[in-house]
């Protein structure tokens, strides 16, 4: 999918946050199969090295939701297989566009309260998710709603938590 953004849009990075860091090298190894270069958020973040290659691994934890400011897009890994995919509200937190493939069991509030709002969109396969990033990008006005209306339902349903608490309270007290 990467490669075939890269084609229509060379400039473009891909930043690939691993559920488990200790999948970090079998990565590495995946994207130098594919002719690519990378480099580890770690060097970077650090200020060991300065971000040149198209690839970046983050190999650290806790860094994620803040990665996703600098983001276009973003793509809930684990969502185009039967794993449960991953938290869409994070990047749409940062106004960022949210694709996920039909696999975000784990997720299925968020993904409705996105969906809804019109800030994610689910794709079915690598060949369409790298033909909607590509769109988006290239239509940078309709790539901003997307955001903006991704931001909408965050900002809309911030409070849940403490109202669930609170609810949950109450019924423990009854």
């Amino acid at each position: 999918c990467y490669l075939r953004i890269r084609e229509s849009i060379p400039s473009c990075i891909l930043i690939l946050a691993p559920r488990h860091i200790t999948r970090t090298q079998s990565i590495a190894s995946m994207i130098r199969n594919n002719k690519l270069e990378y480099q580890l958020w770690s060097d970077i973040s650090t200020g060991k090295e300065e971000r040149t290659k198209p690839v970046v691994i983050v190999d650290t934890f806790g860094e994620l939701f803040n990665i996703y400011s600098a983001a276009s897009v973003a793509f809930c890994g684990g969502s185009l297989v039967p794993m449960g995919g991953q938290n869409p509200m994070e990047p749409a937190a940062w106004g960022k566009p949210v694709f996920y493939g039909p696999s975000m069991e784990d997720f299925a509030e968020a993904k409705e309260i996105l969906e809804k709002e019109g800030g994610s969109m689910q794709i079915a396969s690598p060949d369409i998710l790298g033909e909607k990033i590509i769109w988006y990008l290239e239509h940078p006005r309709e790539l901003e709603k997307m955001g903006e209306a991704a931001r909408r339902a965050v900002i809309s349903h911030s409070g849940a938590a403490h109202r669930h608490a609170a609810l949950i309270a109450k019924v423990l007290e009854e």
